[in-house]
């Protein structure tokens, strides 16, 4: 039977993980506006319609791969994501109290450390900083993979006050639709199955 349109919406988990994301990066980065972006972000609109205020974190998934099939009839989908940063100078509270002015340049390297930073999962160090949490709340998801972080600003933007930044990386979410076999289920206690290794003579030959 065809999926309908609700069924697919309510089976698919890639809206849901970037809405965790812009939810995890709210607490983490209070100062700057973060919300969802619907893709791939376009420098010319981008210029043209100043959407965003600086300083800000638009979170957006920009691609979703292949899925791969699993054995059991389920299916990982690696989600490409991106973390487009949005920085203008302007004053920051300092050490000391005071505000003093900070350059675009310096604030978008800064940020982007700090979302790298997030991105780099340690097991060692999750128990001890609860604020990591780079699976988002979520289950059935991989850790963040290859993230990296690039300039995305053009000559126009930056004569503009704004530059532009994007961090990227790939989460797989593990075991989407229903498998072909009950796996949840306990085993009946009268199920009886034979293990034939390599070399054992064939049960089907026995006298």
């Amino acid at each position: 039977m065809i999926p309908s349109l609700a069924q697919r919406l309510a089976t698919s988990r890639v809206h849901a993980l970037k809405m965790a994301i812009v939810a995890t990066l709210q607490g983490l980065y209070p100062e700057c506006e973060v919300k969802a972006h619907p893709g791939r972000l376009d420098i010319a609109d981008i210029v043209e319609k100043d959407m965003f205020r600086a300083p800000a974190l638009a979170v957006a998934v920009t691609r979703l791969r292949p899925p791969e099939r699993r054995l059991s009839g389920t299916r990982d989908l690696t989600v490409e994501l991106a973390v487009y940063v949005v920085v203008e100078d302007g004053p920051i509270i300092g050490a000391n109290g005071e505000p003093q002015l900070v350059y675009r340049d310096e604030i978008g390297a800064a940020l982007c450390d700090g979302l790298l930073q997030d991105l780099d999962f340690n097991p060692q160090f999750a128990a001890e900083d609860a604020r990591i949490d780079t699976r988002w709340g979520l289950e059935d998801i991989s850790v963040p993979e290859q993230p990296e972080a690039k300039p995305l600003f053009t000559a126009v933007s930056f004569e503009r006050g704004t530059a532009y930044y994007v961090v990227t990386w790939n989460q797989t979410l593990i075991g989407l639709d229903d498998p072909f076999m009950d796996m949840e289920s306990p085993v009946p206690d009268d199920f009886e199955v034979t293990v034939v290794l390599p070399g054992d003579p064939d049960p089907e030959d026995a006298p």
